[in-house]
């Protein structure tokens, strides 16, 4: 794992460290997108689908299926979901809902 630095995995994802992943952007890691037409061309590396999945943060820059799956959002356990779109303007929203 990095200490600082950052991996890029797929069309959008990006993984920030900073002694330990902090950061993880549009995380579309798993599943098809536009009803079936896209899929994964690579099998994402197991170190960073783990880095992904533990990222503090999850970055979601638009609602479109091939920047984010709405099943697979289960996985994460970040301290933060952070969110921006015209309906959520640059929100920051706990995970715990309160």
């Amino acid at each position: 794992m990095m200490d600082i630095g950052f991996d890029t995995i797929g069309n959008a994802t990006v993984i920030c460290y900073d002694q330990g992943p902090i950061l993880a952007t549009d995380p579309w890691v798993q599943g098809s997108a536009y009803f079936g037409s896209w899929t994964h061309s690579h099998v994402i590396p197991e170190e960073q689908m783990t880095a992904i999945l533990r990222s503090r943060f999850i970055w979601f820059s638009h609602g479109h299926p091939d920047h984010l799956v709405g099943t697979q959002a289960q996985g994460f356990v970040p301290d933060r979901w952070l969110a921006a779109g015209p309906f959520l303007t640059r929100v920051l929203v706990p995970v715990s809902g309160s």
